[in-house]
């Protein structure tokens, strides 16, 4: 967790710790999820409706050309789900507990204080795959790693995660960074600043030696304030900024008077047994790195084409191309997770409290998805609870204000329709669409449905047409769907509509889009429903990946508009403001007529 302050209290003074750089023609280790995290900080991303995920991708976009015109090479880290520590779920589960489920439920317009859309990293990672960046997902946290990497490349790692000061690596935050590229004799480059560590060190009169030790002392995982306040003395103040300036203080005079050993012995006699063990651990981490020959980052990135797990007592069972996908993230972190710790965390969305947790409206292509990833295990595993048991999973969801653990089990019977895992990659097209197709349970007049429309948009129609018949969904719903992908989708989806219509239609959307929503304008059910469709939404699309596309690809998620949806679904008669369009109003009409007719 780092050392919460420590960032803050550098950057209130760059110039006394963090140096001048010019950024240009190098590799740069990027911290994907704190990335996203800081770029979700713009308030027109509508976090309280559910996203605006053109605004977000349009950032990432320019973020990526900035990184191109300056000859610089990201590679892009995401951190994984598989707990190193044995505590870890149980810390992970608190933790959310306490911090999202408030803000989960207690959403509101113009709130920024809510949870990040949930396609905020397929989208960062989608751009990134358009310009070529490597993207790894690390099995695990992988700060450790970047670290090894980082030193082995002799390159700049950018995050704003306080974790990194203690690797002394060459830290570049996003508010150092100025994002607009200057040119001097022919070369382009991005000002920021550069943490010098030993400056900051020297300052205290430390050395590198300690920088575990102050970890320890200010940090939240390894003793924190348990042993700061039985071996530091500090007087009581108020303020953030200088209390923790006066914590370093304490820290560092108390580390000037220890040996490295003493401070060691003394700090390991303030704390419980098993922080004792997390304590050694961590120390002998920093007296001897990582080797990077060993870094599963650095195989990663040397050898793309031939990855392999170090950290799993797995290894050799899973299919290898399963663990390629999971590792370029092309399957989400959660993929590992459920193979090898028969476990899915919850997903934090906007939600109505008093509404059912969103992910119970996924829960049957969860459990499509778990069941062919258990396949490698139990061949003869079912979709159906007939036979005996073979497997379980614990599944967390919200009930209300709190977080619970719902067992998902699963059957197994002689002749079972799962693809088997390890060879999903030879399943001809037909057999992997049609079994997530009955998944979806989609009807032959839905599939007929799907077949007419463009193939780019086909999974998410199957997932709004799965959403519709499980959640709390009207024809104001369909009505909104439809004119957001028409109206954003525009001539590259639908080459029929005349430029001039399009044009009244984006006006139409971006009119829409900047209105103030007032609190008492603000309905919770429908931004809960929209929240349900998405979590439907994403798990069909890692459930089309993990069956090597059926179908397309889909871009559809780029278009989404949370704020659209919500005031077009709460409107009345809003289609017929389309009339004077009238090629994007017929198509609209034709689409939400079929849909609406569906048996």
């Amino acid at each position: 967790m780092g050392i919460r302050g420590f960032l803050s209290y550098i950057e209130r003074d760059t110039g006394a710790f963090m140096v001048k750089h010019e950024l240009a023609s190098t590799p740069i280790i990027i911290d994907a999820q704190n990335f996203i995290g800081w770029l979700s900080q713009n308030p027109k991303l509508n976090k309280a409706f559910g996203g605006n995920y053109s605004l977000f991708f349009l950032e990432c976009d320019k973020f990526a050309i900035r990184m191109q015109e300056c000859s610089i090479r990201p590679i892009i880290i995401f951190d994984g789900r598989i707990d190193l520590e044995t505590n870890k779920l149980e810390k992970i589960r608190a933790q959310r507990s306490e911090r999202r489920v408030q803000s989960v439920i207690n959403s509101s317009p113009g709130s920024n204080d809510c949870p990040n859309p949930i396609f905020l990293r397929e989208i960062f990672a989608k751009c990134c795959r358009n310009y070529n960046f490597k993207i790894i997902q690390n099995d695990h946290k992988a700060d450790n790693e970047i670290a090894a990497l980082a030193r082995d490349l002799d390159c700049p790692v950018l995050s704003s995660d306080s974790d990194f000061i203690i690797h002394g690596l060459k830290l570049i935050t996003f508010n150092s960074m100025q994002m607009v590229p200057t040119e001097a004799k022919g070369r382009k480059s991005i000002a920021c600043r550069i943490l010098d560590i030993d400056k900051l060190l020297g300052m205290f009169h430390l050395n590198r030696c300690h920088l575990p030790l102050l970890l320890i002392l200010l940090g939240d995982d390894y003793g924190g304030f348990q042993c700061f306040e039985k071996l530091c003395v500090i007087p009581r103040s108020r303020g953030n900024y200088m209390s923790f300036q006066k914590k370093l203080d304490a820290a560092s005079r108390w580390l000037q008077r220890e040996t490295f050993e003493s401070a060691v012995r003394k700090i390991r006699s303030t704390v419980d047994e098993e922080k004792r063990d997390n304590i050694t651990k961590l120390l002998g981490y920093y007296s001897t790195k990582i080797p990077v020959e060993a870094c599963l980052l650095k195989n990663i990135v040397d050898k793309t084409d031939h990855l392999f797990l170090v950290r799993s007592k797995r290894d050799n069972v899973l299919p290898q191309w399963f663990v390629t996908a999971s590792r370029q993230y092309w399957l989400p972190p959660w993929a590992l997770r459920i193979a090898l710790k028969h476990e899915f965390l919850f997903v934090p969305q906007v939600e109505k409290k008093e509404e059912p947790c969103s992910l119970l409206a996924a829960l049957d292509i969860l459990r499509g998805f778990a069941a062919v990833i258990l396949s490698h295990d139990y061949p003869t595993i079912s979709m159906t609870e007939k036979g005996g048991k073979c497997a379980e999973i614990i599944v967390q969801v919200r009930e209300e204000e709190e977080i619970k653990d719902m067992i998902m089990h699963f059957y197994q019977e002689k002749g079972a329709s799962v693809p088997n895992l390890k060879e999903i990659p030879d399943l001809p097209i037909k057999i992997r669409q049609e079994f997530l197709n009955k998944v979806l349970d989609l009807s032959r007049n839905e599939l007929s449905v799907v077949d007419s429309l463009p193939r780019k948009i086909q999974l998410f129609v199957c997932a709004i047409l799965y959403w519709r018949k499980r959640c709390k969904v009207s024809y104001d719903h369909i009505d909104a769907l439809v004119s957001m992908l028409v109206i954003a989708g525009g001539k590259s989806l639908w080459p029929e509509l005349k430029e001039h219509d399009c044009l009244i239609g984006r006006r139409r959307l971006e009119d829409l889009c900047n209105v103030s929503v007032s609190a008492d304008k603000y309905d919770k059910r429908v931004v809960n429903s929209y929240s349900e469709l998405q979590i439907v939404y994403l798990l069909t699309t890692y459930f089309n990946r993990l069956l090597q596309c059926p179908y397309e690809e889909p871009d559809a998620i780029r278009l989404y508009n949370g704020l659209f949806l919500h005031n077009v679904t709460i409107s009345e008669e809003w289609i017929e403001t389309l009339h004077s369009a009238k090629s994007v109003y017929d198509i609209i009409i034709d689409i939400t007529k079929l849909i609406h007719d569906i048996n």
